[in-house]
């Protein structure tokens, strides 16, 4: 096997269960994304607006609009659905999981991010933008709308707002790439920023993580519902620039896939709990009273979050202990109860899916008047404030 960064963890008890197919997962390590990143180098001729229109262009036209051979190549290889991708199916899976409303959202910010904040590497793009420390409740509102545009009915069409996002979110990522080379800190042993071996672990926290935070929480998916949402994230992950070798086709090898990533990762270290505790003890802008009410609730935020990462993720992470430890489950069964009424009743799956999808939408427009677009960053914000893009 060729040279592996340092920062992966050849655990044994993996390794027999798993074979040479460890092996193979640690080569995406150094692996990248490389129809974006020449996309990238193109755009970076442009000031800074009319990449963004570029974009935003070849996201919802196609080909057509390509202005340059790696732009044309990246539309093309994107515009033309994997013969596998099979829509109705991941639409169902998308309806399923805006049907989860609230429920969805604790399990999407209280376990699927902060199991993502725990790879003390995979992390390190983030920890270098500064973002979430600095301006929680934006980057949260950006994540929840992500979530909504791919899970909303036609979101995935080309040119609708859920292909539109999770293209320039891969756009995104290969920018952020290009600052971190750039800036002269980034550390061989992490691999490649924002590599292939992490950009499938987001995958997974957003699919089947979320399944089994869903389960946790007393949120019941058939085993259709449960195949579709796989289904849906296994496109999204395709248009995102994944490569087809880590994108699970079902439910085992989506839950094999996370136990190999999640257990050859190091411990959390300091940014996994900077990070954590950012994200946890948040507080809404601009209203002192839900700031208020935000702090009381800190220590349930703690108890769900442990209740939803497990112990040992959360003694890591360094949560506090605290009385609220019998909340969760109480709510949980309480969650479990309403879900169950929702199976029986003959409008159920209506009712809820459109309360679900008030909640979602509802979530996207809390920040009032500042649009979440994706947009390609200028610079890293973090501890490389100075290094910016031309």
């Amino acid at each position: 096997m060729d040279q592996v960064p340092s920062r992966f963890v050849d655990a044994p008890a993996i390794r027999a269960r798993f074979g040479d197919r460890v092996d193979r997962l640690a080569s995406f390590l150094t692996r990248s994304d490389p129809l974006a990143d020449a996309a990238t180098s193109e755009l970076l001729s442009l000031p800074y607006a009319e990449r963004d229109r570029r974009l935003t262009e070849l996201a919802v036209s196609g080909p057509k609009a390509a202005s340059s051979p790696a732009l044309l190549a990246l539309a093309e290889s994107v515009h033309q659905a994997p013969v596998w991708f099979d829509r109705a199916r991941a639409e169902l899976g998308g309806a399923a999981f805006l049907r989860t409303g609230l429920p969805g959202g604790l399990v999407l910010a209280f376990r699927a991010l902060i199991l993502g904040y725990c790879s003390p590497a995979g992390n390190k793009p983030l920890a270098y933008s500064g973002r979430l420390e600095r301006d929680v409740p934006r980057r949260l509102v950006e994540t929840s709308r992500f979530v909504h545009d791919v899970c909303r009915q036609d979101g995935l069409r080309a040119g609708q707002p859920g292909f539109v996002a999770a293209l320039k979110v891969r756009m995104m990522h290969a920018q952020v790439r290009h600052l971190l080379l750039a800036s002269g800190r980034w550390k061989e042993e992490w691999g490649a920023p924002v590599n292939q071996y992490d950009m499938a672990g987001t995958i997974q926290l957003f699919s089947s993580v979320v399944l089994g935070g869903l389960d946790r929480i007393g949120i019941a998916f058939s085993p259709e519902e449960r195949e579709a949402f796989l289904h849906l994230w296994r496109y999204v992950g395709w248009l995102m620039g994944v490569e087809e070798e880590l994108l699970a086709t079902s439910a085992r090898e989506a839950d094999d896939l996370w136990t190999m990533i999640s257990r050859t990762q190091a411990p959390p270290d300091a940014d996994s709990k900077a990070l954590a505790k950012a994200l946890l003890e948040s507080r809404p802008a601009g209203d002192p009273a839900a700031g208020r009410r935000s702090q009381r609730m800190r220590n349930f935020a703690y108890e769900l979050s442990r209740y939803l990462v497990g112990d040992e993720a959360a003694d890591l992470l360094d949560y506090p202990r605290s009385a609220w430890v019998v909340a969760p489950p109480v709510v949980s069964l309480f969650i479990g109860q309403a879900d169950a009424l929702r199976r029986v009743l003959p409008f159920g799956d209506r009712l809820t899916f459109e309360l679900g999808v008030r909640y979602w939408e509802g979530v996207v427009r809390l920040e009032a008047g500042s649009a979440v677009d994706f947009a390609l960053p200028r610079a890293l914000r973090g501890r490389d404030r100075g290094r910016a893009v031309a």
